[in-house]
């Protein structure tokens, strides 16, 4: 699957981003496409404050500018049984079908 802003949580400084993870804790930020780590850094704590009402993460992100790194992945559509949640897995750019994205991974 070759993912859409639709697919993706929010649009932020017009980057489509997202934060996997399970409902309560994210394991990091992801965000379609290659961006600068200033300007993606902002769009993922604009995603962090719109879905925690607050910065839990926020407080930390500083200091990770960074730890921002621009990466290459497949996403897999997700099934009735998983509640149509994509998972993405990370791969070498020269893979046919790799999605360039920005990534900052917390754990």
């Amino acid at each position: 699957m070759i993912p859409t802003v639709r697919d993706m949580e929010a649009v932020h400084h017009g980057i489509a981003v997202a934060a996997p993870g399970d409902d309560d804790h994210t394991h990091g930020f992801l965000a379609l496409g290659h961006h600068s780590p200033r300007r993606v850094l902002a769009a993922f704590l604009a995603l962090d404050k719109s879905t925690y009402g607050e910065l839990p993460a926020a407080a930390r992100l500083g200091p990770l500018l960074p730890e921002i790194r621009h990466a290459w992945g497949v996403f897999t559509a997700g099934t009735e049984e998983d509640n149509h949640v994509w998972t993405y897995r990370p791969l070498a750019e020269h893979i046919p079908g790799a999605v360039p994205v920005t990534v900052l991974d917390l754990v």
